[in-house]
Parts: structure tokens; C-alpha cells; sequence
């Protein structure tokens, strides 16, 4: 079985990535080139694949951002016509599909997926040139980073990931790629669980309102004793039962809000560039801890070879039922829970904001481990290979991505923004995933990477890198920027 695996992975690896003439020599699944930055045939195909996947994943969450159609702040990217729609039911079914499938889950595996790739960066360039050129290249990839991400936040969407992350695996994660696989784990799990629940509840303002029940229950308490409660606890179960009832929609709070998003791209620009990097500054905070810790798992499923797709089928299969076990059952309870109370903000604090970071990480493990299964049996290969050009592209498609939805949305003359129902918005989703599976690998017959990476590699190695698949046959070479 190994061997059929070894034969899956290698093959879409060459149908992917046609040969290229650099010196190598072959480890295992992938080969090292002596230098330089990493070249097709380095690449771990299955990592590609799931990068891919995810990537695209990631939209089917961000499109209720880009649409308009969440009430933000409120039940996570709940849409507002599950109030107020002509197919609320169907939209609340679409919701459901979306909150169980893609929430948190796409998210979570980028993130494993970029802790892995500061594990594979490193050891790479630690073998080719040592420990200090690693960290100086390292370095200088997070910086190029943190500015590529920067600009995509304040000139085309807000809800950029690039910089936090990069500044996340620059400030904490790449001082542990050090430790043992088994350290890895224990500590991405408790750092996701306690203080990335934390930062995640009070990113999404529900602090308040789990400290509200807190007191409730102290007031209850003083309530079933027979004792008069005080002028503060009185207060305190007012407040609660006010979010303990049913979600109502504001329409002209939810109009204004909608205005505000057709505005068009120079209104977009109107922000404070102070107030835009104090945003981006607490954005950091909150995945250092948030998605930190699942960078560390990452790191350790590297370490394990996880992610090769080289463990046995049994190992991959008990991830996946474990992995449901530990997350779906909460995060229906918690999904009916809200929707029988009318989606009361009390009860949605408690059953899916409190358990959130303790189910992704059983989901996201379940469904890296899901994808890795149907690579491991090479199923698939057609949809595969697309998959891992869109992974290997994965930030020019990520702000590619971007662009077409800011475009359809807020920029272009259709200002679709808060105008679609919520069932409506997932046909813009699979036009741009078909644009990502057929363009990605069109691009990569002739490129030897995408045009966002292409920058970012040539300003890491500062020498302008060959973009023409022609030019790392000879033809071309490398050149300094300056």
C-alpha cells in the first residue's frame, strides 16, 4: 500500500510539474535543489492539495464578508434573510452547510498548513546552506510578508490573512520548529483551546456576555435562597433577558450598513492609515494565540510526515472518526440550540462562540486527514493535479480572489453588496473556484510560479528569480534587483 501511495503522489507530481534542468538530488517524495528558492519538483504534492482546497475553502466562509449578507457581530456570518429573506429556509439550510463544512475548518488547515511550511522552508535551507542563512531567509520571506499582506488589507479587503500570519510565524512560531512532534501537539492544542478561545471571543466582542453569565448565575442563586438581591443583580437579570430573546432583524440599521458597503473603492480608502495599522496591530494579537497554536500543530504533523500522506490508511481513517466525533456532535448541539432560541445572543455566546476553537481543531484534522486519504488512494487525479496548481498559487489566487469579489460586490457597476439572497452568493463562490482550477494550471504550463509569489520570492532572495518555465532550463538566469 505504501508503495501504491509513493506512485499516486509521484504521479501527479509529473503530470503536474514538467521537469525542470537544475541540480538536485531526490529525497524521497520530493527533490532538493542545492540553491535557490524551492522549485516544482522540491514541492510536496499533497501538501499543494491541500493548500488548494483550503484556499478556495476559505471563500465559501469570507463570501458572507464580501456580499454583505452577515449580521457581523452578532451570530457569526449569520444571514440576515434567515430573518427577513424570501427563502429564509433555504438560506438557514445553505447557513447550516456552510457553518459545519467550511467555518473555521478552511481556516484552521491554512493555518496548520503554514506552520508546516515554516518547517519545510527551514530544514531546507538549513541543509543547503545552515542554521543562520535559514533564519535570514526566513526572516526576510516574513518581512516581504508582512508588507504584501499589509497592502492587500488597506487597498483591496480588510480581512486579509497574509500579515497576521506571517507576523504570527515570525514572532512565535518559528522559535519552536525546534521542539518534538509530541510538545508540538500538546502545546498547539492547549493554545488553541484556552488562550485562543479567549482572543477569538474577544475579537468577536462576546466577553460581555459570557461575564453576564456569570452573574446571572450568582443572581439566580440569590434568588432561589430567598434572598433580595441587589440593585446590580436586578440589572444583571434584566440584561439577560434581553439576550436571551429571539435575534430581530433591524432594517434600517441593516440599510445603512448596506450603503455604506456600495460606496465604491475610493470610500474604501478613506480609512486612517493609523487607525488601519492599529487594526492590523490587534488582528496580529489575536492570531498569535488564535492561530499560532494551530501553526504548531502543523509543525508537528510535518514532523510526523502527516502531511506526505506516507502514514497508513488505518491511521488517517481513525483520524477522521475521531476527529467528528470530537467536533460534530457539539457543533450541531450548538447549531440547534441557536436556531430553537431564535438565534437569542445569550445562548449563541455559549453553544457556538465558547466550544468554537475546541471543535476546529478535531474538524480541521479530519479534514486534512480526509483530503490525504483520497491522495493516498490517488483518486481523483484529474481534480487533484488543478487542485495542487491553485495550492502552489495559493497567494496570487488568494488576492486574485479577493479582487473578483470586491469587484462584484463594492468596486464595479453591479455593487451587489447586501442585493443577492444568501443561497445566491455561492454561485459567485464556484465561478471564482472554477476560475482558480482552470487558470492555475494554464498559468503553470508556462510560469515557473504565480505573480504574487514570483515577487515575493525574488524580494526574498533579492535576485530577480526566472518566471518563464524556459528560463530554468538555461535560457534565462538569475539576476540582482539592485
Amino acid at each position: 500500500m505504501q508503495k501504491t501511495h509513493s506512485s499516486a503522489v509521484a504521479l501527479l507530481a509529473e503530470e503536474a510539474e514538467p521537469a525542470l534542468g537544475t541540480e538536485e538530488k531526490s529525497e524521497g517524495l520530493h527533490r532538493v535543489q542545492v540553491v535557490g528558492p524551492t522549485t516544482r519538483q522540491e514541492r510536496l504534492a499533497s501538501m499543494d492539495i491541500l493548500r488548494g482546497i483550503a484556499l478556495m475553502g476559505i471563500l465559501a466562509s469570507n463570501i458572507s464578508d464580501f456580499s454583505g449578507q452577515n449580521l457581523a457581530g452578532v451570530v457569526y456570518s449569520l444571514p440576515r434573510q434567515t430573518l427577513s429573506g424570501w427563502h429564509s429556509h433555504l438560506d438557514l439550510a445553505v447557513y447550516f452547510l456552510q457553518y459545519i463544512f467550511f467555518h473555521g475548518k478552511t481556516r484552521g488547515l491554512l493555518s496548520m498548513l503554514f506552520g508546516a511550511g515554516v518547517m519545510l522552508l527551514t530544514t531546507r535551507m538549513e541543509r543547503r546552506a545552515g542554521a543562520e542563512a535559514a533564519s535570514t531567509t526566513f526572516l526576510r520571506r516574513s518581512c516581504w510578508m508582512i508588507v504584501v499582506g499589509l497592502l492587500h488589507a488597506y487597498f483591496i479587503w480588510d480581512g486579509d490573512y497574509i500579515m497576521p500570519y506571517a507576523g504570527t510565524a515570525l514572532l512565535f512560531v518559528f522559535a519552536c520548529r525546534g521542539l518534538r512532534p509530541k510538545t508540538l501537539l500538546i502545546a498547539g492544542v492547549l493554545i488553541t483551546g484556552i488562550p485562543g478561545t479567549y482572543a477569538y471571543l474577544s475579537a468577536n466582542k462576546q466577553l460581555p456576555t459570557l461575564r453576564l453569565v456569570e452573574r446571572q448565575v450568582v443572581a439566580e442563586r440569590v434568588a432561589r435562597a430567598g434572598e433580595t438581591p441587589t440593585d446590580a443583580q436586578r440589572a444583571d437579570q434584566q440584561s439577560w433577558n434581553v439576550m436571551m430573546r429571539p435575534l430581530t432583524y433591524d432594517a434600517q440599521k441593516d440599510a445603512a450598513r448596506i450603503r455604506e458597503g456600495r460606496q465604491g473603492y475610493l470610500a474604501q480608502l478613506k480609512q486612517s492609515p493609523v487607525e488601519f495599522l492599529k487594526g492590523e496591530l490587534i488582528s496580529l494579537a489575536i492570531a498569535v494565540v488564535e492561530s499560532g497554536g494551530m501553526m504548531l500543530i502543523g509543525m508537528a504533523l510535518f514532523k510526523l510526515d502527516f502531511f506526505t500522506g506516507e502514514l497508513s490508511s488505518a491511521t488517517y481513517v481513525w483520524t477522521i472518526l475521531l476527529g467528528v466525533l470530537a467536533s460534530l456532535p457539539l457543533t450541531l448541539a450548538g447549531l440547534l440550540k441557536a436556531r430553537a432560541s431564535g438565534f437569542a445572543p445569550g445562548v449563541v455566546a455559549c453553544w457556538m462562540y465558547l466550544p468554537h476553537e475546541f471543535t476546529r481543531v478535531g474538524a480541521t484534522l479530519a479534514t486534512a486527514a480526509f483530503i490525504l486519504l483520497f491522495v493516498k488512494i490517488g483518486a481523483f487525479r484529474g481534480l487533484a493535479r488543478r487542485c495542487a496548481a491553485v495550492g502552489q498559487t495559493a497567494m496570487t489566487n488568494y488576492i486574485l480572489t479577493s479582487v473578483i469579489c470586491q469587484f462584484l460586490f463594492a468596486w464595479g457597476p453591479w455593487k451587489l453588496y447586501g442585493q443577492l439572497e444568501f443561497f445566491q452568493i455561492f454561485y459567485c463562490v464556484f465561478g471564482v473556484w472554477i476560475i482558480n482550477l482552470v487558470v492555475s494550471p494554464i498559468w503553470l504550463r508556462y510560469f515557473a510560479f504565480g505573480p504574487i509569489e514570483w515577487v515575493l520570492r525574488s524580494l526574498t532572495y533579492w535576485r530577480r528569480q526566472p518566471m518563464l518555465l524556459r528560463s530554468r532550463d538555461g535560457v534565462g538566469d538569475y539576476r540582482p534587483l539592485a
